[in-house]
């Protein structure tokens, strides 16, 4: 259980998932059943489905080749600056702005690099609905038909909030499913409200380490009912 000393906050629950990979995998044959096995590899999957933070730096000021190197160290998918700048910067700086290019970084002028664009309450429910489904920020923005930048400014500050959602709903799906195999008695019943009441106080700590108690009773051979 060292791994669970160091999880301090939800944005580390997929680590601690990752690193039980072998044991997960090695429980499938023991579970038996397609969709457990699905729901297992759910959990695994889960930074991947949550991970997907879109970086956009925007600036009304001139690059120069120090910052330059700063943006793309911070990993920036996108840099949005004045048409102005950006002319400027490609007559100045061609050479940075090439490096920005080969490293991926997607450069957009716009006429306004103010506050992000406002949406309604709906469509910021609707937005971390589909997240918590397991859709990522770029598939987000394209159901709502929205740019990408729009959709993680609204939601950036919810992403812990999204992350336990996610958690909770896959231990949810996965807790459906050893009901139907009839193997959810008092002892695995105990563990989900323990973990429900761990989560509800973002306890990831203590969450994770029921959630292993969990997954080694589903491989366990032992299928009765306890």
């Amino acid at each position: 259980m060292n791994e669970l000393n160091e999880l301090k906050n939800p944005d580390k629950i997929d680590e601690n998932i990752s690193k039980n990979d072998e044991n997960i995998d090695s429980s499938k044959e023991d579970l038996g059943d397609l969709n457990q096995v699905t729901q297992l590899d759910e959990l695994d999957k889960l930074k991947n489905n949550l991970n997907s933070k879109y970086k956009v730096y925007k600036t009304s000021k001139y690059l120069t080749k120090k910052k330059v190197e700063e943006i793309i160290q911070k990993d920036y998918d996108e840099i949005i600056m004045p048409q102005s700048i950006y002319n400027l910067m490609d007559e100045k700086n061609k050479s940075s702005m090439e490096k920005l290019r080969l490293c991926g970084v997607i450069i957009k002028t716009t006429d306004n690099v103010g506050r992000p664009k406002k949406i309604t309450k709906y469509d910021k429910y609707r937005i971390k609905e589909l997240l918590v489904d397991g859709k990522s920020v770029r598939k987000t923005a394209e159901i709502m038909n929205m740019k990408k930048t729009t959709v993680w400014e609204n939601i950036k500050d919810s992403m812990d909030e999204i992350k336990i959602e996610k958690f909770r709903k896959l231990i949810y799906e996965y807790k459906e499913l050893l009901i139907l195999q009839d193997r959810y008695g008092s002892y695995i019943e105990s563990l989900f409200l323990e973990l429900d009441v761990y989560i509800n106080n973002k306890d990831m700590e203590n969450a994770l380490e029921i959630l292993n108690k969990i997954i080694i009773y589903a491989k366990s051979e032992d299928n009765s009912v306890k």
